[in-house]
């Protein structure tokens, strides 16, 4: 009855609003076109995480756009839905004439009116109107965050936990950028842009149970020399270089929806770092060297590492989860350090063919004998990789191979297909032994981006038979040969889906979406006397997904989602279900006021069938929780422009189990059915 009424209610105000908001003021939703596109994007490559270097890199996108005249192939694939390929051909096209207006891009072999539309937000075509006029050009911006839990946790009212029970988050940013004229290669003006600057970022951040304001901090000053074709990056930074196999960020986009695209890495250096990761980026100094047919990265870092030691000093364990709020957590901080040395380089010698290596020696300042099984021993560790790209309008073949310190050797290949306007094919192997080490890897691949203890071939393709209709689907097959977290026997499997996107007026949406994944899998049962037992075999999950979008105007968007899962296990005919449904709108009542709710209503049979649902957050970060049992969610967020140049967001959730005493376990643990928050934010940019 509490979720009928609830519904009841959000749909009247939708339409009240919808009718409202026909006859207001309407706001500049570029920002929100843009988080629309981070949603869609990372939907089906999150799990439940609230601050992602993904969502990082493609925010710094939005605030400081590529210059489309400018960027390198590597750049421009970062650009969602943005293809070595469709990279190759911009360059090509803009090789013949400068890309004056954005629109020109439709000019582009593979560029759609719906793919410009999604890469508009990250984008420029040289120098605005307002910068024209300027020698140079000043920005900063500010970001301020407080999230309340108000249930308190076990661990607040025994005294486990020392600190408060508010998180708080800080990022300020600057950037400083002298404007001149750039030529191309026939000597022509281009128009004013951006050549030099120097940028700062600083990051803060307290989780809830810890005692200090800035308990962790990051951040980076980075300098453009366009005369020195060179950037220098002072601080922490990540590194990406091909295909993953030596150097990636912690993060990264994997298999999806969009099956094409994401295949194909192509990492593009030195990045500036402003997560809250606590580990896994570089402390110390990268320089970027970059001419027509040279690119070289130098780096040098030396940075903490939080892990646990034994009474001889040997490492056993990394912590990854970034929290000291207890005494014992607090004992793990800081514990150790890795000294790295690395470089990346890569040839152009013809158009289309590029060269590359990328080389790493790290050292930990006490010997690694993690007790999770990882091969990793010792205090020492190398890679080595060579990579191999050729690409033409229709084409791109790419490859890496790397190997350790051990002489294990790991490889990726692939190839992008581009035979006909309305058809893509993407297909990767990968081969990634058992005992090898790359700690600074990010791959692609069912492991969770581990290069591994995996071999597997997928094949996606990607269809637009008809305007109105896209179709999109991979198969994946892989093998583990040898034991995982869910399996102590070589195992296997394979993943598959299927996604339609059909666009039945040109403001109703209707995706469907079908997802069938088996892979090995250890389960505890018992048998009909009673006794524990292990059984070994395939978990089967099935994943059906249907979703109505309703785009009434700029202002109004209405949405429906109803999704269902099965779970079948090795040894039992029986199958665990699942079921979520939720609704949500997200319209704009008054001038320079964003509204996003959703009610969500779920019922899993157990933890092992939950459902994720990917919500709508307050800027610069992500959520994706997991939901299981039987209960019911809901937010709201708000957004209100108060001026230009001031933005205030605040969102609450509350999430109702029914038929249970506590939420969570251990410290964390809420007595009662009920898990509330409210996050307040604060957005300035001059």
């Amino acid at each position: 009855m509490r979720l009928k009424l609830l519904i009841l209610t959000l749909a009247c105000a939708c339409f009240t609003i919808e009718a409202l908001g026909q006859g207001i003021p309407k706001r500049d939703t570029s920002r929100t076109r843009a988080e629309a596109e981070l949603e869609n994007l990372l939907e089906q490559v999150t799990q439940d995480a609230e601050d992602s270097q993904l969502l990082d890199l493609l925010a710094r996108l939005q605030e400081n756009p590529l210059d489309i005249n400018e960027a390198t192939a590597e750049e421009l694939q970062q650009l969602p839905g943005i293809t070595s390929i469709i990279a190759f051909n911009i360059i090509s096209f803009r090789a013949r004439q400068t890309i004056r207006d954005l629109d020109d891009l439709l000019q582009v072999e593979g560029i759609t009116i719906e793919m410009l539309k999604r890469i508009r937000p990250f984008i420029r075509a040289g120098s605005s109107e307002r910068e024209a006029t300027k020698e140079s050009v000043t920005s900063f911006s500010f970001r301020t965050r407080a999230v309340q839990d108000l249930q308190r946790r076990r661990g607040f009212q025994d005294g486990t936990y020392r600190g408060s029970p508010m998180k708080l988050y800080n990022r300020l940013t600057g950037r400083v950028a002298r404007l001149g004229e750039s030529l191309d290669r026939q000597g022509r003006g281009r128009g004013r842009n951006f050549t030099s600057f120097v940028e700062l970022g600083i990051v803060t951040e307290k989780d809830a149970g810890e005692t200090k304001v800035a308990d962790f901090a990051a951040g980076y000053l980075a300098a453009n020399i366009p005369s020195m074709s060179t950037r220098l990056l002072l601080g922490d930074f990540v590194v990406e270089s091909a295909e993953g196999l030596v150097f990636w960020r912690s993060m990264g986009l994997s298999k999806g929806t969009e099956v094409i695209a994401n295949v194909r890495k192509n990492g593009g250096g030195a990045k500036p770092y402003l997560s809250t990761d606590e580990n896994w980026y570089f402390r110390g100094i990268a320089a970027d060297v970059t001419m027509d047919w040279l690119s070289l990265t130098l780096m040098y870092s030396n940075k903490p590492l939080h892990a646990a030691l034994d009474s001889q000093g040997v490492i056993t364990s990394f912590d990854n989860s970034g929290l000291f709020r207890t005494e014992t957590e607090l004992g793990r901080r800081n514990q150790t350090r890795e000294r790295l040395m690395g470089i990346r380089t890569s040839l152009t010698p013809l158009k289309g063919l590029k060269v590359g290596l990328s080389a790493y020696e790290t050292r930990f300042a006490h010997p690694v004998r993690l007790s999770s099984g990882s091969q990793f021993r010792g205090q020492t560790g190398s890679v080595v990789g060579v990579d191999l790209s050729y690409t033409q309008r229709w084409l791109n073949l790419f490859s890496e191979v790397a190997r350790d310190r051990d002489n294990k050797l790991a490889g990726v290949a692939g190839i992008l297909l581009r035979p006909h306007s309305a058809v893509d094919i993407s297909c990767l192997v990968r081969s990634f032994p058992r005992d090898f080490v790359s700690i600074h890897s990010y791959v692609f691949g069912e492991l969770g981006g581990t290069a591994r203890n995996e071999s597997g071939a997928y094949l996606g393709v990607s269809l637009r038979p008809l305007r109105w209709l896209r179709l999109s689907t991979y198969y994946d097959q892989f093998v583990f040969p040898w034991r995982t977290s869910s399996s102590v026997f070589p195992s296997g499997g394979h993943d598959l889906l299927a996604f339609s996107e059909i666009v039945l007026s040109p403001k109703l949406l209707l995706q469907l979406q079908y997802k069938d994944k088996s892979k090995g899998d250890l389960r505890m049962t018992t048998d009909v006397l009673g006794r524990l037992k292990a059984v070994e075999g395939s978990r089967a999950q099935k994943n059906f997904r249907a979703t109505v979008e309703l785009n009434s105007s700029i202002t109004f968007r209405w949405r429906t989602r109803i999704e269902v899962v099965t779970v079948q296990y090795p040894d039992s005919t029986a199958k665990e279900k699942g079921i979520l449904v939720f609704q949500d709108v997200r319209a704009i009542p008054l001038n320079r006021l964003l509204i996003d709710a959703r009610v969500i209503a779920f019922h899993t049979d157990s933890y092992d069938s939950r459902l994720y649902e990917f919500e709508s957050e307050l800027s610069g970060t992500l959520s994706n929780p997991a939901l299981f049992g039987k209960g019911l969610r809901w937010y709201i967020v708000a957004r209100y422009e108060i001026s230009s140049a001031v933005d205030i967001s605040l969102k609450y959730s509350q999430t109702l189990r029914e038929g249970v005493k506590s939420i969570g376990s251990g410290a964390s643990e809420i007595l009662g059915d009920r898990d509330s928050r409210l996050s307040v934010q604060v957005d300035v940019r001059i």
